[in-house]
């Protein structure tokens, strides 16, 4: 998962700014205004702060592939239940 956090002027521009760099399925988790209090109200401007969770699949590698060993180890499995029955 990538969380990404954008800070704009407006909401919607914001959510242009995630949906274009994270791509059409991302998916919004919070958007806050921000105000400034005290002496910053004089030189800064009200803000809209958005976070944004982009989800990825990983790929498993025991349910996709299975690695090298995995056909030899089997068959030497097999060869001792043989020998064992004998």
């Amino acid at each position: 998962m990538v969380i990404k956090k954008y800070i704009a002027k407006t909401e919607q521009e914001a959510v242009e700014l995630a949906r274009e760099e994270l791509g059409k399925n991302v998916v919004i988790m919070n958007v806050k205004k921000n105000s400034p209090r005290g002496l910053a109200k004089i030189f800064r401007k009200e803000s809209v702060e958005s976070r944004n969770l982009l989800r990825i699949q990983k790929k498993l590698w025991f349910r996709r592939q299975r690695p090298h060993w995995w056909k030899k180890s089997r068959l030497l499995q097999r060869k001792k239940k043989k020998r064992r029955q004998l």
